[in-house]
């Protein structure tokens, strides 16, 4: 009976694995389609009717999610400080930094230099 006990246990235990691997698979699987997601709305993002470039569209959406407002200031605002001839890492720093304030954006910018 008592080898009845272990037997038991061992198969508990099993399932518990069996459970925690279930678990990691479904992670996984919400990551997979998490990153797929993002990959779909960043390229709805890239085509009309926003046509945002994709090296802009893609720190946006790490930063703000699908917040649309917030990727299109962001777009906007770094398109403007691209224009004026700032490297994209400080442009992307003084946009964050500056929580996509313009005016603010263009002094810190200013500023470094």
């Amino acid at each position: 009976d008592h080898l009845h006990d272990i037997h038991l246990h061992q198969q508990q235990h099993n399932q518990m694995d069996n459970n925690n691997n279930q678990q990691q698979i479904q992670q996984i699987q919400q990551q997979q389609q998490y990153i797929r997601q993002q990959e779909l709305f960043i390229s709805s993002m890239c085509s009309p009717p926003y046509g945002f470039p994709k090296r802009l569209v893609e720190p946006a959406v790490q930063l703000f999610g699908q917040n649309i407002e917030k990727i299109t200031q962001y777009v906007g605002l770094m398109d403007q400080l691209l224009d004026m001839g700032f490297s994209h890492e400080l442009c992307h720093e003084s946009a964050i930094v500056n929580d996509l304030d313009f005016d603010r954006s263009i002094d810190y910018l200013v500023s470094k230099q």
